[in-house]
């Protein structure tokens, strides 16, 4: 019995177009792109996610001078390392903390005072204090 003849895919067109696109930009001269940058909704959810999440975003905020290290904050919460990495994921993602890597190694961590959500979340938390 014969198999149905398979149908050639496009990409040989694909690449036809791609090529002479990039030749017309560059016989263009077609000024580069600016860079997209992507503002995405950030949900409580995101960023209450457990509670030991919840407890980082409590102990950063009242230590909002404080710069940290991963496994300082994972003694405070007592849980592993990794867990940190993996809860402060999303927390980086809405600009409530900033990392840098230290030495190609240590994740120094602090709260961006800076954002503009994590003044709401600053003004938030003193209030739910003051009561």
């Amino acid at each position: 019995m014969r198999r149905p003849r398979q149908r050639k895919s496009s990409n040989v067109s694909n690449v036809r177009f791609a090529k002479s696109s990039l030749l017309l930009g560059k016989a263009l001269e077609l000024p580069p792109a600016e860079p997209i940058v992507e503002e995405r909704l950030v949900r409580l959810t995101d960023i209450f996610q457990s509670k030991a999440q919840t407890k980082l975003v409590e102990y950063m905020l009242e230590n909002r001078s404080k710069v940290f290290n991963q496994s300082t904050l994972a003694r405070f919460l007592d849980c592993s390392p990794s867990t940190v990495a993996r809860i402060i994921e999303p927390l980086i993602a809405a600009r409530i903390i900033t990392y840098e890597r230290f030495n190609q190694g240590m994740k120094v961590l602090s709260l961006n005072i800076d954002d503009e959500r994590t003044k709401l979340f600053l003004e938030f938390h003193e209030k739910l204090k003051s009561l």
